[in-house]
């Protein structure tokens, strides 16, 4: 899999938020009313991964690739219900589900990317600690949080379902995340590209992937537009 942090070169990687502590955490919307927050960079990393893909369990160029797309936390005293999930900047992508996942004390992350169809033939998840969307609650956390390493708040990763809608690069630039709090609608905005290079051609490389460069290029002048308006 292709992972690019904005600025860098792509590498090779199968992981990104396994990685949480050591990433620089910025919380949107800290400091206003929204309840909320993001404990994930804003327009801050790119990845692709060819599909089919068989070492990640892609079998198919139309496979459906869970993605988590960030980390959240209730800052807070109230439960938030997430009502949507909704891709921003999609191309040849259709999104097929969401799920909001637990990380207890700000533990065990979901990988960046998983076969969607978790279970016996992919990602093995604790089903107590899985909310399907709309209507998965995210209760009230510790309060401002400072340090997440240090203080070990419960943090929820959001994951979505996606999958190209025919053969060729696909890929979304962020999400939008909906979700009430005391009678109230609010929407979190979070950057974060994902890019499939859907193929009918078996055995498409991990590297060296003219389709997988050419859709995050895309995402990166995406994101330079979105953050400006």
């Amino acid at each position: 899999m292709w992972q690019r942090r904005v600025g860098s070169k792509p590498r090779h990687a199968a992981r990104f938020l396994g990685a949480a502590g050591a990433m620089a955490i910025l919380l949107a919307g800290c400091g206003t009313a929204a309840p909320l927050t993001t404990a994930s960079t804003q327009a801050g990393i790119v990845q692709c991964t060819p599909a089919p893909n068989p070492a990640a369990g892609f079998s198919r160029w139309n496979s459906v690739i869970g993605v988590a797309v960030g980390m959240y936390y209730n800052q807070s005293s109230a439960a938030v219900t997430v009502r949507t999930v909704s891709l921003i900047g999609a191309h040849n992508l259709v999104l097929r589900g969401a799920l909001v996942h637990e990380m207890v004390q700000y533990r065990n992350p979901l990988p960046i990317s998983f076969l969607w169809e978790y279970g016996a033939d992919g990602l093995t998840l604790n089903a107590k600690l899985v909310q399907q969307v709309p209507g998965a609650v995210i209760p009230a956390g510790i309060g401002s949080v400072t340090n997440f390493v240090k203080q070990h708040p419960d943090v929820y990763d959001i994951a979505v379902g996606v999958a190209a809608r025919q053969p060729g690069p696909a890929w979304m630039a962020g999400v939008n995340v909906g979700y009430t709090a005391n009678g109230q609608a609010h929407t979190i905005r979070l950057l974060t590209g994902f890019a499939i290079d859907a193929s009918p051609r078996p055995g498409n490389p991990p590297v060296d992937d003219p389709l997988c460069d050419t859709a995050m290029k895309t995402i990166q002048s995406e994101f330079a537009s979105l953050r400006s308006s």
